[in-house]
């Protein structure tokens, strides 16, 4: 009973320091300019909340899942699948193309693929070789070089011009938010995120294995799949601000 009260007054405690943080971010050494200053932080403080909550709720379903609490879904590269395919779409159609040019083209069509492949990672690690952390690490490995090579090289041989605009796309920056898909985003991940909190109680029945799951009800072939097709959904969504 102690220990629920002390993480209680430990959260609460967590989310007045988060406020005043936030509150402290907008206004101080505004230097008279509070409208302005408010106006250009809360954007990147809206970056910055949202980059950070879906990346700790993508990492803990990820190490649910694979009942390791080490492992993040960067191990099996993601990110280096997304940059790969944002390299590969200006490769082939150049900066002035539509999938380029149009922000909500490119993030959809983004995400439709980063799902595809997320079904191709969730039938090689859950369901044909489920439980194998070892070859899980090695095959993460192997896909996150495989992919950085396959951008470094194109990278070299692309147009100065056009890797410029890979390199914006690509490289995280929270001075220059793209208001437009950060509303996007959080559109998109509120309903994702308030979904995986609602499904505590499911992942709690998780960590105790697979066979347990199964014996307590869980259809953990289509559970697993929704959770891992709405992780990439989620460090998608963080990838393309």
């Amino acid at each position: 009973m102690r220990s629920k009260e002390n993480k209680s007054k430990q959260i609460i405690v967590l989310f007045i320091a988060v406020i005043l943080s936030l509150c402290l971010c907008l206004t101080i050494n505004t230097r008279g300019n509070i409208a302005f200053a408010f106006m250009l932080r809360s954007r990147r403080t809206l970056a910055f909340l949202l980059v950070g909550i879906t990346t700790t709720v993508a990492t803990i379903v990820f190490q649910t899942m694979t009942q390791n609490n080490i492992l993040t879904p960067n191990i099996i590269g993601l990110d280096s699948l997304y940059v790969l395919l944002q390299t590969v779409i200006i490769f082939l159609f150049g900066t002035q193309h539509i999938l380029t040019t149009n922000p909500y083209l490119n993030f959809f069509l983004s995400l439709l693929l980063m799902i595809g492949s997320s079904i191709i990672f969730y039938w090689l690690f859950f369901k044909k070789y489920p439980g194998r952390i070892n070859l899980l690490l090695m095959l993460g490995l192997i896909a996150g070089t495989f992919f950085g090579s396959v951008t470094t090289f194109l990278q070299v041989i692309i147009d100065p011009n056009e890797f410029e605009s890979v390199f914006s796309r690509t490289i995280a920056s929270f001075t220059q938010v793209n208001t437009s898909l950060l509303i996007v985003s959080i559109l998109t991940c509120g309903p994702i995120i308030l979904y995986l909190f609602l499904q505590t109680s499911k992942l709690d029945v998780l960590h105790l294995g697979r066979s347990y799951s199964i014996g307590l009800g869980i259809d953990i072939d289509r559970y697993y799949l929704t959770l891992f097709i709405l992780i990439t959904q989620v460090l998608q969504l963080k990838n393309s601000l």
